[in-house]
């Protein structure tokens, strides 16, 4: 349903906007051996995806008993007009500029990185670089996020507590490596790479009964 409907591209949509700022110290230490820090901060901005221009929704409460028994609630949306008049328009999603869409998508970087580093000298050479990074929005910043093909804009359920840690958010980046050449014309050339897993968080399922939603 959701891609056999008529599609139309907005003829103001805006390409893709990424904003950063990155500050880097770096200072050698001895002979062919430095070692740094660097900040960097990004923010991405104006992305393009499929929204549902057509289909207008209700919000209404959902009441649920959570995991550990205790009774919740939290504000849904149900689909009020028949499914036979959606539209689908690819443009820059934003709050309020569609039923479906009730957030501005937006997500952010802000990382720390360390790193030693000597330099290829007398047969050998290493590096090794620590990251501790955070990735946050309400976009996911997985290629179906960047390259259009999210659906999250086509139902307003789906931005629910968007906002938060992203699923590509590897907190501790460790990356150790080096070469050194050995006799006989041999490179021996070991790495190291460690990183943290991606964040998960728990997901509530509804089930409407009437209209479709």
């Amino acid at each position: 349903q959701q891609f056999s409907n008529p599609t139309t591209i907005d003829p103001g949509v805006r390409m893709p906007v990424m904003d950063q700022f990155a500050l880097s110290l770096e200072r050698t230490l001895f002979k062919d051996a430095a070692a740094g820090i660097t900040f960097t901060s990004r923010k991405f901005t104006d992305f393009i995806a499929r929204v549902n221009t057509g289909a207008v929704w209700s919000p209404e409460s959902f009441a649920f008993t959570d995991e550990n028994g205790q009774a919740q609630s939290i504000d849904v949306f149900r689909k009020t007009s028949p499914s036979s008049q959606d539209a689908f328009l690819v443009t820059n999603p934003a709050e309020g500029g569609a039923p479906s869409a009730i957030v501005t998508p937006e997500n952010a970087f802000t990382g720390v990185t360390v790193f030693f580093e000597k330099r290829f000298s007398n047969k050998w050479m290493f590096h090794a670089d620590y990251t501790y990074g955070r990735a946050k929005g309400n976009h996911t910043n997985l290629m179906s996020g960047g390259n259009g093909a999210t659906t999250n804009y086509l139902n307003p359920n789906l931005q629910i507590n968007s906002y938060g840690f992203l699923p590509y958010d590897p907190t501790h980046n460790l990356q150790v490596y080096g070469s050194v050449e050995l006799p006989l014309g041999i490179s021996f050339s070991p790495r190291l790479s460690v990183r943290s897993g991606n964040p998960w968080t728990r997901d509530v399922k509804l089930t409407f009964s009437g209209s479709p939603r």
